[in-house]
Parts: structure tokens; sequence; C-alpha cells
């Protein structure tokens, strides 16, 4: 019978959905590999995924999986099956995951109801840009933002005389305390500054430093559209992870 590895299934759900900041999946195996392309109904939080298929043995078939809220409808039915690896079943309706005495049943929701990134790739034309590795000091600096951060629900990357710096505060208050980091200097772009959401910073944060060194994370703005993108993209293209950001 046919085997599904279920830690690599979870980690290819946290991946396509960026920790669940986005509400849907989709995951088209095809000869040997797993693709996923997803945005978040908001728009804020895009995925691209090109991978190996270590989820289900031996399965080279064109299969789609389409499923509505994964981290409440899917996730929680694998956490109850204790081994790594099990026996499954594959039919138009659904997956059914069979181990030993334990037998679970994942029904596919509609494909009109999962949201799919649709373009080719994420793209803005601007020469403003900064492209950076997730060292210890990005990370050093994202840890102590964190911790003052999720009051404010957001999080700002600016660029003032020639220095990128993270920053917990709220830009809509001037009497707001905050806490500034710098990253580097940079001599590539004029000053800017730009605000992401913090849930969807902090779940792009959990999946790259699982393996920092093979991500490389990048800065890009639009000064005419006040328009910020970060992205964080693996060295060999197999994963792209995307969040879109204001200047407020």
């Amino acid at each position: 019978m046919t085997k599904i590895n279920l830690i690599n299934f979870q980690a290819i759900i946290m991946k396509a959905t960026l920790n669940n900041s986005i509400e849907t999946l989709q995951l088209i195996f095809d000869n040997g590999k797993i693709n996923s392309k997803m945005i978040s109904k908001n728009s804020q939080a895009i995925t691209q995924l090109e991978l190996p298929n270590d989820v289900i043995d031996n399965q080279n078939d064109y299969i789609v999986f389409n499923y509505n809220e994964p981290y409440t409808e899917i996730l929680p039915f694998i956490d109850l099956i204790e081994s790594e690896e099990a026996d499954i079943i594959i039919s138009d309706e659904k997956v059914r995951i069979i181990d030993g005495r334990q037998k679970c049943d994942l029904h596919f929701c509609s494909e009109n109801i999962v949201k799919v990134f649709t373009g080719d790739d994420v793209k803005i034309e601007t020469e403003q840009k900064i492209i950076t590795t997730i060292d210890d000091n990005f990370i050093v600096g994202y840890e102590k933002a964190k911790r003052v951060a999720a009051r404010f629900k957001k999080i700002y990357f600016n660029v003032k005389d020639n220095v990128l710096s993270m920053e917990a505060s709220d830009k809509t208050n001037m009497f707001t305390n905050n806490f500034k980091f710098t990253i580097m200097e940079t001599n590539t772009m004029d000053n800017f500054t730009v605000c992401f959401d913090f849930r969807n910073f902090v779940n792009l944060m959990k999946i790259v430093t699982i393996e920092p060194e093979k991500f490389e994370i990048g800065f890009l703005y639009v000064e005419s559209q006040e328009l910020g993108l970060m992205q964080a993209i693996a060295l060999d293209g197999s994963e792209k992870y995307f969040l879109m950001g204001r200047n407020f």
C-alpha cells in the first residue's frame, strides 16, 4: 500500500500556508514534485513552492489536494496519529490515512474555495532593492523586536542615512515607545519606511530560521505607489515567500 510521511506532510502544509497566514491550501503532486502557489485572502502573503515529493511514496501521477482552513480542519487530525509514516488511500473526495487501528479521513474542499496565486512570479519594477542574508545579527534583532512588536501588530523596516533597521513601533502615534535595531549599512536605497503585518512576519521567520543559511531576504520599495515588498527566497529557488507592506 502507498505510504505517506506525516511529518513531511505537516511541514509542507506549514510552508504552503506560511504557518497559517494563508487560509486555504492547494498541493499539486506531479512527476515526483510538490507544487503550490498560494495567496492570503487579504493578499498580504504569498507562497510559491516547487519541492521534491517526500510526502507520498512512489507517487508520479497528477494529484491535487485542496483544503480550506488546514490548520483547524487537517492538522489536528494528523496530530492524532503518532507514527511518522502511515498507509494512505487517495480518492477523488478524500485522503484516508490508516495506521494500525487508527483511520483518518481528510475530505477535500472545492477548488473554487482555495485562493491560488495565478501569476508566474511576484514582480515589482524598482531599483530600490536590498538583498541580504538571514545572519545571526538579523535573528538577534528579530528576537528582540518580537518581544514588544506584538502590541503594535506590525513591524517596520526603514532605511535612513544609508542604514537598514528593524523597528517595533506605531508610527501613526507620535507618542508611542519604540525599539529600533540596525541590520546593516547600505548605499543602494534612498530613505524609506515600510510596515508589515507582525503576525505574517513572525510566521515567515518561523519557516526560514529553521535553516536560515538556505535563504536570502530582500526588501523592495516603490515610492510612487508607497508600496513595499519583503521576500525570502531559497538559494535554489524551491521556496519563495512574499509579504506585502505599506508605509504607515
